[in-house]
């Protein structure tokens, strides 16, 4: 993969993993839709970690 696209990636699964946290705990969004933001992210920071 490279450098570029693990940068775009790894930027997505920060914004998805803040949209999560802040949307939680702030209660703009639903705890299932914070569960897959969660999940999203942690997806998102795999394939940029082991790609």
């Amino acid at each position: 993969m490279q450098a570029s696209s693990k940068k775009i990636l790894g930027v997505a699964s920060l914004l998805l993993g803040l949209f999560a946290w802040l949307g939680e705990k702030f209660g703009l969004i639903t705890q299932r839709t914070a569960d897959w933001a969660n999940f999203g992210s942690a997806v998102t920071g795999a394939i940029v970690a082991f790609a």
